[in-house]
């Protein structure tokens, strides 16, 4: 005789939603890729999401939850429907997070593709739901030759859930060591995942280094690129802003239990309205809980940070230069026009080619120290000699430093401030009165005492000056 499986109601009540979560994802042909071998052994990609049903098309924050519920609960069988016989041949993963803008994703996701030692990664692209497939753009495809596994979530995860699932995918479902996320708005330097994923290496052994990010900022004026190209520092987070970033598994492991407690308290709930109650307050009371910082953005990447903080893990690893172009000037991130953004941010990144296997950390070294030191020093005084006829403060050059070493430093603004060539763009924040003598401030000190609104200007692009730190926080 077979033995009886018999349930209690109670049981079976409690079965219930993941049974119909998993109902949801085997009854949609938009839930996910089903990767595909050819002959040639390279893995396809095989879209699947086709054209969106009316119930998925209007899927809303229990649907979404139901299917998060199903995937966390069965890693395996999760793996198997995200991936189909996709095999691992990488400890590292690769995951590009995309939503609809085409016109960024087609500058973007190229530019991975065309990384160089892309193929030692297992890469992912990880669309989130309700939109029509990025393929479906016929102007866009991706060589046949690029082994990579193509994610179409049949619900809106929204960025709360998607960056979840993002971490969750990488570590607990498919079991990497190390996870690079590179979100649609940048695009890629041929050498910066090989350099995020050396850096995710050293921090390893570094006790208060948790995430490794590629700068955002483009500090090149005032470095040495041949000597410092792979330089690294190690900076305290001050937003949570990150775009091309990574961490190792040993990193996550420890904040996993924070990570998913912030998760059961977003689920079910529509994130766009975390600012809002009755989300916005259950959220604070998460951050109440784990003694985070009450006046703390509401967002994952902040909860994220602040994880790793508690952890321990206070700084995290951050390159000298640019390895990316930024583009996002509007979406997720930013609500700014092109001109203000690029006037922000700029849009150089690091030119040259670099051996990612050689990154350091610059502050181990007192030399390094004192020779990046030095540079500042003779880059600001060549500027300010050759467009102002003065030399610079000891003052303004040690902020200059500090705010270089921290991570911060506008330095595209500081070299087009000193030349009298920034123009600010018509959009917030306004530029300065006309005046004629003003004090600017930072929290390192007074950075111009005197002068006219041009200098505070250059005066406001250093350190965390309001008027910088305001205009390139995130929108969380």
């Amino acid at each position: 005789m077979q033995p009886r499986v018999c349930f209690s109601l109670h049981q079976l009540l409690l079965l219930l939603p993941v049974l119909f979560a998993w109902a949801i994802i085997l009854a949609t042909d938009q839930c996910t890729l089903a990767a595909t071998v050819n002959q040639g052994g390279q893995i396809l990609d095989n879209d699947l999401s086709n054209e969106s049903t009316g119930d998925i098309a209007n899927s809303g924050p229990e649907l979404a939850r139901n299917y998060m519920d199903a995937l966390l609960a069965d890693p395996a069988a999760a793996r198997t429907k995200l991936c189909g016989n996709f095999t691992k041949r990488s400890k590292v993963a690769v995951i590009y997070t995309c939503f609809e803008r085409m016109e960024m994703i087609q500058k973007s996701l190229p530019s991975v593709f065309r990384s160089k030692g892309i193929e030692d990664f297992d890469v992912f692209i990880s669309q989130d739901g309700i939109t029509t497939s990025i393929f479906d753009d016929e102007t866009f495809s991706i060589p046949s030759n690029m082994r990579h596994v193509y994610i179409h979530h049949p619900v809106n995860l929204c960025t709360g859930l998607h960056m979840h699932f993002v971490k969750s995918f990488a570590f607990d479902i498919m079991g990497y060591d190390i996870l690079l996320i590179v979100e649609e708005d940048n695009v890629l330097h041929p050498q910066a995942l090989q350099l995020l994923a050396r850096m995710a290496e050293l921090s390893v052994a570094e006790a208060d280094v948790g995430v490794v990010s590629i700068l955002d900022m483009d500090m090149s004026a005032f470095l040495d690129a041949g000597r410092f190209g792979v330089g690294l520092i190690p900076v305290r987070p001050t937003t949570g802003h990150l775009w091309v970033y990574g961490i190792h598994r040993v990193k996550y492991d420890i904040i996993r239990p924070m990570m998913h407690a912030y998760y059961d308290v977003i689920k079910g709930y529509d994130y766009t309205t975390k600012h809002k109650p009755p989300l916005k307050f259950k959220i604070e009371r998460l951050l109440m809980q784990h003694g985070f910082p009450a006046s703390s953005p509401l967002s994952q990447d902040r909860f994220f940070l602040n994880s790793l903080a508690k952890a321990n893990f206070t700084k995290r690893y951050q390159t000298l230069f640019r390895f990316f172009e930024p583009i996002g000037s509007y979406g997720l991130h930013f609500k700014h026009n092109s001109s203000f953004f690029q006037g922000m941010f700029g849009r150089n990144m690091y030119a040259g080619t670099v051996d990612p296997q050689a990154a350091f950390d610059v502050t181990k070294d007192p030399r390094n120290v004192e020779a990046i030191r030095d540079g500042v020093r003779e880059r600001l005084t060549n500027l300010i000699m050759k467009y102002r006829k003065a030399k610079p403060s000891d003052e303004l050059v040690g902020n200059t430093f500090d705010s270089l070493m921290a991570g911060r430093l506008q330095g595209q603004t500081v070299v087009q401030n000193i030349q009298g060539t920034n123009k600010v763009p018509p959009s917030p924040p306004p530029p300065p009165p006309p005046q004629t003598v003003v004090v600017c401030t930072t929290s390192t000190g007074v950075v111009s005492n005197g002068g006219t609104a041009r200098e505070a200007a250059v005066a406001a692009a250093y350190g965390d000056a309001k008027m910088m730190t305001t205009s390139k926080r995130r929108l969380e």
